[in-house]
């Protein structure tokens, strides 16, 4: 397996490292072929860091849309478009990892699914990726007026409720 690691920003202050901190969180537990897979995470002086599985082809975004992005550059190699088939497994993929995460117990809610997070293998296997905005629906709870939802904000929870 190729690893790659990411520079997520420069650190400006606890809430950067706190927000990098519940996406780490989020994405520790998610073993599945279309999740991008965490294999570590870094805090350091420099920045924030984020080590996952390299994927050759990038996002999806880039593949489709890679002749609008690199009109004029003449040491660009095109990047190979995906056939029908390709495109209705990635939109099967993506599917499925969504699937798995509305499955688990509690369920994660994405909030951010487009292409740019839809990151592509060597193999055409699309795979979720961006945890930033994700929640988890933590519990359904009584109230006077009847069943309400309760969701837990990861990004925007504050540390004496987690």
């Amino acid at each position: 397996m190729n690893v790659v690691y990411l520079p997520l920003q420069k650190s400006t202050g606890d809430g950067d490292v706190d927000e990098f901190l519940k996406e780490i969180t989020v994405m520790k537990p998610l073993t599945h072929p279309n999740i991008l897979l965490l294999l570590g995470a870094c805090v350091s002086p420099t920045g924030l860091y984020i080590i996952t599985e390299f994927m050759t082809k990038g996002s999806l975004y880039n593949i489709l849309h890679d002749d609008v992005i690199n009109r004029g550059n003449k040491n660009h190699k095109p990047i190979e478009k995906p056939s029908l088939e390709q495109r209705l497994k990635l939109l099967l993929d993506a599917a499925k990892g969504m699937l798995y995460l509305h499955t688990l117990k509690p369920p994660i809610i994405h909030r951010d699914l487009k292409t740019q997070n839809l990151l592509v293998d060597e193999y055409w296997r699309g795979k979720i990726c961006d945890f930033g905005l994700s929640r988890i629906k933590a519990t359904e709870t009584m109230s006077r007026l009847g069943t309400i939802q309760v969701w837990t904000y990861f990004i925007y929870m504050e540390a004496e409720l987690r």
